[in-house]
């Protein structure tokens, strides 16, 4: 954010734009952790220089992602009095909207900015998350597909939505070739990698949903999730014994862990869960092997 403190490079459109996209796929703590550093920095310049539209709405996108509705509202309607033409006040007024909750008010503004910016991937991103908040979920698909094309440093979270769509409208096949094409684009990425072994065990593809997750194991993947990942896949295929040397194993290393530090929430959790697969998935070969009988 250094660029906040050059006047001249405050005014430019393409810091509103990053700043948008930054915050698109944030998750809750980062999208909505007050920039108090960056809103006092613009705030003095704007005290000692006649206020530029493009340094009230980059100001407004920084109380709009800290949940300072007010500070947002009154800085958009500042923004207008200056330049009503600015082209990027409809893409802030569309996304205060939606983050507020009001996403069918968001949406003309949404379409009026695109048709001016059709080439702007976060916003498309954006436009995207209201449709779908709508329940226009094909409307939604064909956003986040503008978005990849118009987005040069796609993150995993924009490929996940589409994927997300894509399986729920399309199914698990469609939905992995979507998956494919977005690794193809950013690289070895585990969250994609995990997703895409979920999908081909829903296809019946258990081998390579397991070599998926033993390549993330050899490239340093957490041995404890990925255990537990491999045994799912294995029970779903009906090898129970298989799926028990994996959580018993995953279970092992967690032990481990705990003798040499204090254990944190989710590996009780983990643990918990490993212990009461094991225990009904062991029970249920058992009867398997003795031919049904408890």
């Amino acid at each position: 954010m250094r660029a906040l403190h050059s006047p001249r490079s405050i005014g430019r459109a393409v810091l509103l734009i990053e700043v948008m996209s930054r915050l698109c796929f944030a998750g809750p703590a980062q999208a909505h952790e007050p920039d108090e550093v960056a809103i006092h920095d613009l705030t003095l310049q704007l005290r000692g220089m006649r206020a530029p539209a493009h340094a009230l709405l980059l100001r407004a996108e920084l109380h709009r992602a800290s949940e300072q509705w007010a500070a947002a509202e009154s800085d958009l309607a500042d923004a207008a009095a200056l330049d009503p033409t600015a082209r990027e006040l409809d893409l802030c007024r569309a996304v205060l909207a939606f983050e507020r909750g009001h996403a069918a008010e968001a949406v003309p503004a949404f379409v009026r900015y695109l048709a001016r910016a059709p080439e702007d991937g976060a916003a498309h991103a954006w436009f995207a998350r209201t449709l779908l908040t709508l329940g226009r979920a094909r409307e939604a698909a064909a956003q986040y597909d503008s978005a990849l094309a118009h987005t040069t440093r796609i993150t995993p979270e924009l490929i996940l939505a589409r994927v997300a769509l894509a399986d729920s409208l399309e199914g698990p096949a469609v939905a992995l070739g979507h998956l494919e094409r977005g690794l193809a684009r950013v690289g070895a990425s585990a969250p994609l990698e995990l997703r895409a072994a979920d999908l081909e065990a829903r296809l019946g593809r258990v081998e390579a949903a397991l070599d998926r997750l033993t390549r993330l194991a050899r490239e340093g993947g957490d041995a404890v999730t990925l255990g537990w990942r491999r045994g799912e896949v294995l029970a779903g295929a009906g090898r129970a014994l298989d799926a028990c040397v994996e959580w018993s194993e995953a279970l092992q290393v967690l032990e481990q862990r705990f003798e040499t530090g204090a254990q944190t929430g989710s590996e009780e959790q983990m643990r918990a869960r490993l212990r009461a697969a094991l225990d009904l998935h062991l029970i249920a070969s058992t009867h398997a092997i003795q031919g049904g009988t408890p």
